[in-house]
């Protein structure tokens, strides 16, 4: 409805414009006619002879002023219309900002504030998209609430929605501001997360699991997880998803050790031991424009154990900086999402002797795309240490499959240049060879001439052995092609008649 009340208001301004510029051209022809009349009836004066050509200049006096009239008329009209078609656009403006509204809160499902599954499954297409295109990692969890239907049945429906809504409320606390959380069914939530793998997800749904059963839910949620893989759309990772849910209820049935924890907690608490003690003495350097976010920086970074071996204010330094101190990642913030830092942070890859991490100010789908062509292995949008750390295991797993990756091209060109050398000093043997025995028959024929026979044919015999020798090579090189000699002789024997 409003966005055709939207459209229509358009369509009213468009005519109001169009009628005041028509008003307006006939204003200003108006006016050219009425200055034409009182041009010539001031060339005509009131004591001239001829009466009747005083009459006529006094009547093109009279029409030229009203003329005049009429235009000034026509001017007014036109300001109305156009202030008509502004008051309309802005009208259209506000129309279309509601109608924004209204569509985003079509697509939020009222009960617990997520996005409803039509509206949220298409966002999910366009994370994998995005991820596609920028090469980072992207997550998919699967989430189920545990037992509703008995809270439903034991404790009445407005204890399950109450439980529905603290599991998505806890869901966007926990989770970032730009995760995707869909409500796919009654009691199941899909959440899509970008630049996290499987065991970042896990660590999350811990924290999640935790802070619900804090709050008094046993057991809340099961979920499973998977990572997009080449060749994945959404129906796989779904169904990939889904199979990881299954398989964690089967091997868990929510049973909890001596301590209390679930397995999915224990596993997550093992891997999050695990990664700090694998990460545990990393060198990071950080720059930032900003001197004030420093500070707090380099908090953040000491708090997940690792060194800060150098703060920088000036990110053009950035590069020289890796050179000289060799840190083991480099987290650098360059301000507002711009080109200019596009450029800068293209420039500092280019130069630093370690990984780059983008530190941005809010998170900009299309800038994260171009960053990643320029060389960037992750980015964090805030700096909460769960996020700062991810990134950085992100990076650091990237950084090695690409050094394992320069480490088989170049031993690829390595084995391709022996290869080549190989080659090269085989035909050069080839040749000597066939100069041998070129220069060995002449030998042997000279010798002949000169009635030297003994001597033309010892030299005739070392050209038959060098001829040999290139025979024999030949057929060493052709059984080494696993070309069948027995083809090659059937190819060459004289067929009988």
């Amino acid at each position: 409805m409003r966005r055709r009340t939207s459209a229509e208001r358009l369509i009213r301004s468009a005519f109001r414009d169009n009628t005041a510029v028509d008003r307006l051209q006939v204003a200003a022809e108006r006016d050219r006619v009425a200055e034409s009349r009182e041009s010539a009836a001031a060339a005509t004066t009131p004591w001239l002879r001829d009466a009747e050509a005083y009459l006529r200049a006094e009547e093109a006096g009279a029409k030229g002023a009203a003329d005049r009239a009429a235009a000034a008329s026509d001017r007014k009209r036109a300001a109305a219309d156009r202030e008509t078609a502004a008051s309309l656009r802005a009208a259209a403006a506000d129309d279309r900002r509601q109608a924004a509204q209204e569509r985003k809160l079509a697509g939020i499902d009222q009960l617990t504030g997520v996005s409803l599954r039509a509206v949220g499954l298409g966002d999910i297409e366009h994370e994998i998209q995005r991820a596609r295109r920028t090469r980072m990692p992207l997550a998919l969890a699967f989430v189920d609430v545990n037992h509703l239907k008995t809270v439903n049945d034991t404790q009445g429906h407005l204890a399950g929605d109450e439980l529905l809504k603290q599991v998505a409320e806890t869901l966007r606390t926990k989770l970032r501001p730009y995760d995707v959380i869909v409500r796919f069914g009654g009691d199941e939530f899909v959440c899509a997360l970008a630049n996290m793998d499987t065991e970042d997800v896990r660590l999350r749904f811990a924290d999640i699991i935790e802070t619900l059963q804090t709050n008094g839910y046993a057991a809340p949620i099961s979920y499973g997880v998977t990572d997009l893989d080449d060749g994945d759309d959404l129906e796989r990772l779904l169904k990939r998803a889904d199979e990881d849910l299954i398989e964690t209820r089967r091997t868990s049935r929510h049973t909890h050790d001596a301590q209390g924890a679930s397995p999915a907690t224990r596993r997550a608490a093992s891997a999050a031991t695990d990664r700090s003690r694998v990460a545990y003495h990393l060198r990071v350097l950080i720059a930032n424009q900003r001197e004030d976010r420093l500070a707090r920086l380099a908090e953040v970074v000491t708090s997940l154990g690792h060194h800060v071996i150098a703060s920088e204010t000036r990110v053009g330094d950035v590069a020289a900086a890796t050179a000289r101190l060799r840190p083991d990642v480099a987290l650098v913030g360059l301000g507002a999402n711009s080109e200019h830092a596009l450029e800068m942070i293209g420039e500092i890859v280019r130069g630093a002797y370690c990984p780059v991490i983008a530190l941005l100010w809010e998170y900009d789908a299309e800038w994260i795309s171009e960053a990643a062509e320029r060389g960037v292995y992750a980015y964090v949008v805030d700096t909460r240490p769960e996020e700062l750390q991810s990134a950085i295991d992100i990076t650091l797993r990237r950084y090695v499959e690409f050094q394992e990756m320069q480490g088989a091209f170049e031993r690829s060109n390595a084995e391709l240049a022996r290869e080549a050398q190989q080659a090269v000093a085989k035909r050069k043997q080839m040749l000597e060879l066939h100069e041998g025995v070129v220069q060995g028959l002449a030998v042997s024929q000279l010798e002949l001439d000169l009635d030297q026979i003994e001597a033309s044919r010892e030299a005739l015999v070392a050209a038959f052995e060098k001829a040999r020798a290139i025979v024999s090579r030949s057929l060493e090189d052709l059984r080494g092609d696993e070309v069948p000699l027995a083809e090659l002789l059937g190819d060459t024997a004289p067929t009988k008649q």
